[in-house]
């Protein structure tokens, strides 16, 4: 039943709702009543609806369902196509005819060559080609910030699709890792201001590519329209004959790092005397981005406060700091593999000394501090010492944990002046 409702749809696959749905209208007259109970794990679906769940997974095991498919999409394989009694669709002969630069709206790139009209990754089902849009300033809400040319100009960094939650190689992120074993094309394009007769985005054709055979894909961190961190997949693609590389399609992040990297980068006395006036007076949102804070995984309003108060409480130790006659760094790292660099909070270059601020002295709060000195500290001198700055003392046994670790502890005693619980400057 699964083979021929599954043969009877546009391209052999549908969601596992519109399949339900073709089998009923399909076999409805077959059903007894045994079969249009509803099951105890299941109560809004029949058992037949059930049955066919636990037979789609036989059929994934024994071939004849695609096994790369979403768990909501049910396709069938080559070998599922010749049960059903019939064969593969064979792609359209429709010929490619458009030259990097040209522009094609997405309804008519869909009317021609297949593939759904919205989306940024889209596969087609007569042709050839699975279509790849990339539009970084109206991806930035999702966290797209990865895409476009790396400065030497080989590679092309497009984001993976899932607007939330860490992205997964499933549905369309599937069809880019597969489709030189699928014998598709990955064909780009770019959005490029909006048509002169419509409201549609303008697309323009960068030309055809193909997923890096031996670093196809990188994970990233990027937020989601919360502001939450995720992992993201960012695909490494390189051009397939002629293709349009401009400056508007650079990427600001750039490639891969192939080694560890890492900048010392100053921090000078009288901007921080500005930056900790600034905070007090206007803290605004751009200024704490600017800063490096870090976000914490609750609340926008939340969040906000929590990058308010860490970013104040950083910017008074380095003024404080500078105070003393310290030479204050920060790094900017990036180890081997990433591809966004990191920042640290406060590099004190005379004493070596790391420091990692927390806007709380939570257990949480603590443990990411740790975690984030141990990974920073394989990337800045080796000669540094770790130490955490917090507002407050936190708990007496991780304090206990802190002194066992070889790990300062630093508390703000009054609004410009810290102690030192652990640890020395």
């Amino acid at each position: 039943m699964i083979l021929e409702t599954l043969a009877g749809l546009p391209g052999g696959a549908g969601r596992r709702r519109d399949v339900l749905v073709a089998m009923n209208h399909r076999f409805q007259q077959h059903w007894t009543v045994q079969d249009l109970q509803p099951p105890s794990q299941r109560p809004h679906e029949a058992n037949w609806m059930n049955r066919a769940s636990y037979e789609r997974m036989d059929m994934v095991r024994e071939g004849l369902l695609r096994p790369d498919s979403s768990p909501g999409i049910w396709a069938l394989s080559a070998a599922g196509w010749e049960v059903a009694g019939g064969s593969t669709p064979s792609p359209t002969t429709v010929s490619w005819d458009l030259g990097p630069g040209d522009d094609l709206n997405r309804a008519d790139r869909a009317e021609l060559y297949g593939g759904a009209e919205r989306g940024g990754i889209q596969p087609s089902s007569t042709s050839p080609n699975v279509f790849l849009y990339s539009d970084p300033a109206a991806g930035e809400i999702y966290g797209y910030t990865y895409d476009g040319w790396d400065r030497d100009a080989d590679v092309f960094l497009y984001t993976g699709e899932g607007r939330s939650g860490d992205q997964r190689i499933r549905v369309g992120n599937r069809a880019i890792v597969d489709h030189v074993v699928d014998g598709r094309a990955l064909r780009l394009f770019v959005a490029d201001g909006f048509e002169s007769t419509s409201s549609a985005k303008r697309q323009v054709y960068l030309g055809e590519f193909q997923i890096d055979s031996l670093l196809p894909f990188v994970r990233a961190e990027a937020p989601d329209t919360e502001g939450v961190l995720r992992s993201v997949v960012v695909f490494r693609l390189r051009p397939v004959g002629a293709f349009l590389r401009r400056p508007q399609d650079v990427s600001a992040i750039g490639d891969v790092a192939d080694r560890n990297e890492a900048m010392s980068e100053a921090v000078e006395p009288t901007q921080l005397r500005e930056a900790a006036t600034s905070v007090e007076d206007d803290s605004t949102e751009v200024e704490l981005e600017a800063d490096g804070a870090a976000t914490f995984l609750v609340s926008p309003v939340a969040q906000a406060e929590g990058v308010r108060r860490e970013a104040l409480l950083t910017r008074r130790f380095r003024v404080f700091m500078s105070s003393q006659g310290r030479t204050l760094r920060r790094y900017r790292v990036r180890p081997a593999g990433a591809i966004a660099p990191l920042y640290t909070d406060v590099y004190d270059i005379d004493g070596r000394v790391l420091y990692e601020a927390k806007a709380a002295s939570t257990r949480e709060n603590v443990r990411m501090a740790i975690g984030q000195l141990l990974d920073y500290r394989r990337l800045v001198p080796s000669d540094s010492r770790l130490a955490i700055l917090v507002p407050t003392p936190p708990a007496d046994d991780l304090i206990a944990l802190l002194e066992q670790l070889g790990i300062g502890l630093v508390v703000q005693a009054t609004e410009s002046r810290f102690e030192w619980h652990l640890g020395e400057m």
